[in-house]
């Protein structure tokens, strides 16, 4: 009888430390979701950030998208349309990027809404430019199309 009474006791402490470790688990789980949203959001500010200081500090890109505001893409010479294109086929992978984070419930629906939003009056621009075929992910141009204002 002490043999089943031990053995019903180690049980009961198995099933508790079993309980006990899922619980933790969960906590980890939900620890390593908040570090990767953090990780996702800091890394989105660091590029526009990034972004927002190469357009500063650039000696091209704020002529010519005054020049394309003032007189319209027609104005542009042939180096300046490509440098614009590469601009921002570069922005439109930054939140191609965004998008697939906020998809996959990473970015916080702020962010989402201020990007999607971005995008969506860039959206006729980037057609103008011919850049909107072939690169990015078809999804993402949906969406971006949907959002187009």
């Amino acid at each position: 009888m002490n043999l089943d009474n031990l053995n019903k006791w180690l049980s009961l402490l198995s099933n508790l430390g079993v309980v006990l470790g899922l619980v933790f688990l969960g906590i980890e789980i939900r620890q390593s979701s908040l570090i990767n949203e953090a990780t996702v959001y800091q890394n989105r500010i660091s590029q526009l950030e990034s972004s927002f200081q190469s357009s500063a500090l650039s000696d091209y890109i704020p002529v010519i998208q005054e020049k394309l505001e003032t007189s319209g893409i027609e104005a542009l010479d042939p180096i300046e349309l490509r440098r614009l294109r590469d601009w921002e086929t570069a922005r439109i992978y930054r939140m191609q990027g965004q998008w697939r984070a906020y998809s996959q419930g990473l970015l916080d629906e702020n962010s989402y809404d201020v990007m999607i939003g971005a995008a969506g009056r860039s959206y006729v621009g980037w057609e103008r430019l011919g850049i909107l075929f072939g690169r990015f992910d078809p999804a993402f141009l949906t969406e971006i199309a949907r959002a187009e204002r």
